[in-house]
């Protein structure tokens, strides 16, 4: 079974579990770390089209045993397209999951789980609902006129004027600002120009996209891109842009009020995996939001070439400046990019620390076992503190089950004197049990009457499972 099915029935059984009324919070930690697990090393593409799934492009059946869950929501949701990226967070999992899982009372052809996705802020998340707005219908009409005009067109002296028609057309719009004629226009030359055999006209084609194809129009078309119902299409024209097209989509991504529209510029210049130079020369930029968005760039890139820039910004007083370096670093995975990690597992940032400690769970060995320990009796996070637990069940060496078993008593603090929580002792009691199978259960019994009512749940469906 490929990793990516793996995934996908991962976050299906989390999406049954949430749907069940009678759940509680506790039974949704396992299937909630189960998928950040997955997601520590990859990012997860979901689709329904034409009655199939589509993981991560590749078909599955509607009828999958273990995807029922995932389609019933996707389906009664009405989504079209899901992604979960590289690194989401346990909280964002949690919560788009429990969005999807409620019923649909009004879907609006998956408006109103769009909106209210929006709202949860949720970077690693891209939610795409069926009736999403496409370009107007005016934009696609005029496309299609001026690709059957030209392809209806053999005569080199008629194309030259149907090309002069399409030229006027676009100049007008572009005097207007008018984004959806601009687009139109171009992705019709360009398609048009794909499709002829004639050299001589292919030339007369490739003139007129070069004399229309300016900074300004470049800019409009990919304005165009978060509602384009063809967006290869339009990628397509930024991609034979070349620079202009990668600096036009940036100043777009970095513009974006709506995080959709973010995603789609972002994903587009990955897509395009151009503009390295332009994105280097940005993390040197001294606004922060610049760097933070180049740096996203170049990690989703795996641009090692930036590794110097980016732990030079490990060093950054600016919170939010060694977050975005951390996270393009883990990204990138390089000896040189994990060798600077190591160097921040103590960083005051939670979220550095997130991003540093993949290091250590990356390449789980004993010696890492004191490490991790350390780690935990340090971290206030309480994000990282279960990674931290989740690693060291993985890892399942007489020390490491150890320290776990520490963590489960009651009343156990850190060094910084906060009580480890229900969170934290019931990740810990499956972790043990993840670790030790059948031989934990001397130790969960143990803590059958916890005054803790969720570690008490806990105990008791783990015993059940090992037993």
């Amino acid at each position: 079974m490929n990793e990516g099915l793996e995934h996908a029935m991962a976050f299906s059984r989390l999406l049954a579990v949430s749907a069940a009324s009678a759940s509680a919070p506790s039974q949704r930690d396992r299937p909630v770390r189960a998928v950040e697990e997955y997601s520590r090393t990859r990012a997860l593409r979901l689709e329904q089209r034409e009655g199939m799934l589509l993981v991560d492009g590749h078909p599955v059946s509607m009828d999958h045993a273990d995807m029922e869950a995932l389609v019933v929501c996707m389906l009664s949701h009405q989504v079209r397209r899901l992604r979960l990226r590289q690194f989401i967070t346990a909280r964002e999992i949690r919560n788009i999951a429990w969005l999807l899982s409620r019923p649909a009372v009004d879907p609006q052809h998956g408006a109103a789980i769009e909106r209210t996705a929006a709202e949860l802020r949720a970077w690693n998340v891209d939610l795409v609902g069926e009736s999403h707005p496409d370009v107007s219908d005016d934009a696609a009409e005029l496309q299609a006129q001026l690709v059957q005009a030209l392809q209806e067109t053999s005569d080199t002296d008629a194309v030259r004027a149907a090309l002069r028609q399409l030229a006027e057309k676009c100049e007008r719009a572009l005097q207007e600002n008018d984004a959806a004629v601009v687009g139109a226009a171009l992705v019709a030359l360009h398609e048009a120009e794909q499709n002829i055999s004639d050299d001589a006209q292919r030339g007369e084609y490739a003139a007129t996209f070069q004399r229309l194809c300016t900074p300004m129009a470049v800019k409009l078309t990919a304005q165009v891109l978060p509602t384009a119902k063809r967006r290869d299409a339009y990628a397509a024209v930024l991609a034979k842009a070349g620079d202009v097209g990668i600096e036009a989509l940036f100043a777009h991504l970095v513009a974006a009020e709506e995080m959709h529209a973010r995603r789609i510029f972002f994903d587009a210049l990955v897509d395009l995996r151009g503009g390295i130079p332009i994105l280097l020369q940005a993390l040197r930029h001294e606004q922060w939001y610049l760097v933070r968005n180049a740096a996203e760039l170049l990690g989703e890139m795996g641009a090692s070439e930036a590794c110097d820039i980016l732990v030079a910004h490990l060093q950054s007083p600016d919170d939010k400046l060694r977050a975005a370096a951390a996270s393009a670093l883990a990204r990138i995975g390089t000896t040189e990019a994990l060798e600077a990690l190591k160097a921040v597992v103590r960083d005051s940032s939670a979220r550095v620390r997130y991003f540093a400690n993949t290091v250590l769970f990356a390449d789980l060995s004993g010696s890492n076992a004191r490490q991790l320990a350390t780690a935990l009796e340090e971290e206030e996070d309480g994000e990282v503190q279960l990674q931290i637990v989740a690693a060291l069940g993985r890892l399942g060496t007489p020390d490491a089950v150890q320290k776990l078993i520490q963590a489960l008593a009651p009343g156990r603090t850190t060094r910084a004197g906060e009580g480890f929580g229900s969170d934290l002792r019931c990740a810990a009691i499956e972790a043990v049990a993840h670790a030790r199978g059948s031989a934990a259960l001397t130790v969960i019994r143990a803590l059958t009457q916890d005054r803790d009512l969720r570690v008490r749940d806990v105990v008791r469906r783990m015993a059940l499972r090992l037993a």
